[in-house]
């Protein structure tokens, strides 16, 4: 079974801050929290490229936030 984490703790695991993190990917520290918080979705290649180039971590292992938008898809 392979353990999963957030995004929020493989940021933290890194050591770095909202800022830190943000300014490594040319994004703001508030688009950085809104992914962590599952506010707003993140783009394929921001997560790869967080998890790969910022975090050292593979991305299969980190937890992708849901965002809910209202829409239902059932």
């Amino acid at each position: 079974m392979v353990t999963t984490i957030t995004l929020r703790a493989a940021r933290v695991n890194a050591g770095l801050s909202l800022r830190e993190a943000a300014e490594k990917i040319g994004k703001s520290p508030k688009a950085v929290s809104y992914w962590e918080r599952g506010i707003v979705p993140i783009k394929a290649i921001d997560f790869d490229k967080l998890c790969t180039e910022v975090y050292s971590i593979d991305p299969s292992i980190v937890e992708i936030p849901i965002v809910d938008d209202g829409n239902y898809d059932e």
